[in-house]
């Protein structure tokens, strides 16, 4: 990171001490500013937001698009900096699109707290089921092969309507697509996921059952709505989104916990705390470290620095929470910290959708789990969980830890 002349010049540069800890380098930034210019590669790069008050404004004002065709065209310029990449970039939209018109307004309409209600009861079962599995509690376990992402993914699964016997292959592809380094492994196992969820969705229009799955090709066949391409893009990244932020989300929060003995004991001593504990865990270190996308509509100013349309803009939901100008003492991790206003699930119309879903999701999951292993502790220091590499989700890559002493 590099700090120049004040906010509009102070410039984030994305490396391995970033993924690793970007706090440290949230917490200089915020000093010159709340808004600043982010590299990203041979493009002209975007505005990053870090300030908690300008964070809100930002996620509220209609004039920062999510629209899909302008952010494919700002990307070429923004990100790519290259015409030869303007097929990802449109791709990139194409995917976005499919998402917002067609199955995001099917989410909205279908998610009601009684579906997620009911979903959510059998979670705590889940839970044991899974841990159950791991095959020998004794030595190091990795919780994110092991637990995380199978419990992302089925309780994914349950909420959208994946059958049982097909959750271990849809497990294994979707953990091949979210986080194989090798990106054939990444685009074969996309294409057998389109295809599994195709072949779903056919059968869900003969065969409908009450789910999500059922209701995106419900709602898409009578509207005679997009081509089933369009849809099976949309429904694959509503899967996506859903793995990806719940196993970022409690591979964070076991961490942190067992980085804070203290807070730890205090969490068993109270089980009462853990509402509130869950709210601290997702403003300590939630899922995403920076939001999606948005585009400039129109030439504005955002925090005395001046943005012109056609620019790319991210708000950093990390950085914010851990305003100092917001949260008192925002580094410390305080399970009794009264922290509604956190912005782990982003703010205005594009508030996570899942929020409700994903609380009870992190609830089961992590009362279950503290409840089956009483000594569980970390197998290395908290600064070696290594991290993946991602600008936006905030994600441990592995988690070694001890079940049993």
């Amino acid at each position: 990171m590099s700090e120049e002349d004040g906010p509009a010049t102070a410039v984030v540069d994305i490396d391995d001490s970033f993924f690793q800890d970007p706090y440290s380098a949230y917490r200089k930034l915020r000093r010159y500013g709340e808004v600043h210019r982010m590299s990203t590669g041979p493009g002209r790069g975007l505005w990053l937001v870090t300030g908690y008050e300008t964070a809100m404004a930002a996620l509220s004002d209609r004039r920062l698009s999510k629209d899909s065709d302008a952010l494919a065209r700002a990307m070429q310029v923004s990100v790519t900096g290259d015409a030869a990449e303007a097929a990802r970039a449109s791709a990139y939209g194409d995917f976005m699109r499919s998402f917002t018109q067609h199955v995001s307004v099917v989410v909205r309409e279908q998610l009601r707290p009684e579906l997620v209600n009911r979903v959510a009861a059998g979670l705590p079962a889940m839970v044991h089921d899974i841990l159950d599995r791991i095959p020998s509690p004794a030595g190091v376990s990795d919780l994110v092969t092991e637990f995380t992402i199978p419990y992302a993914v089925e309780s994914a699964c349950e909420l959208i309507g994946i059958p049982a016997d097909l959750r271990p292959q849809v497990t294994t592809l979707l953990t091949d697509t979210i986080l194989s380094p090798d990106p054939e492994i990444e685009q074969a196992s996309s294409v057998r996921l389109a295809r599994l969820i195709t072949a779903l969705m056919t059968e869900r229009l003969v065969h409908p059952r009450a789910d999500l799955l059922t209701a995106i090709s419900t709602k898409v066949a009578d509207s005679g709505g997009p081509d089933e391409d369009e849809t099976v893009r949309g429904a694959m990244l509503l899967m996506i989104i859903s793995v990806e932020t719940t196993f970022s989300f409690l591979g964070n929060a076991i961490c942190a916990l067992l980085a804070h003995p203290g807070e730890l004991r205090r969490l068993r001593a109270d089980p009462g705390l853990f509402d509130n504990a869950m709210e601290e865990l997702l403003r300590f270190d939630g899922a995403h470290n920076i939001s999606s996308l948005r585009c400039v509509t129109e030439d504005l100013v955002l925090a005395g620095t001046p943005l012109a349309a056609g620019d790319l803009v991210a708000v950093s939901l990390a950085s914010a929470n851990h305003d100092e100008a917001r949260f008192e003492d925002p580094d410390q991790l305080d399970l009794t910290r009264t922290v509604s206003a956190h912005l782990a699930f982003g703010h205005g119309m594009h508030r996570c959708l899942g929020a409700r879903y994903a609380r009870l999701q992190g609830r089961a999951a992590l009362g279950v789990l503290l409840e089956r292993f009483p000594a569980l502790q970390l197998a290395v220091d908290p600064a070696d969980v290594p991290r993946i590499s991602s600008a936006f989700l905030r994600s441990v890559h592995t988690l070694p830890v001890v079940l049993t002493p």
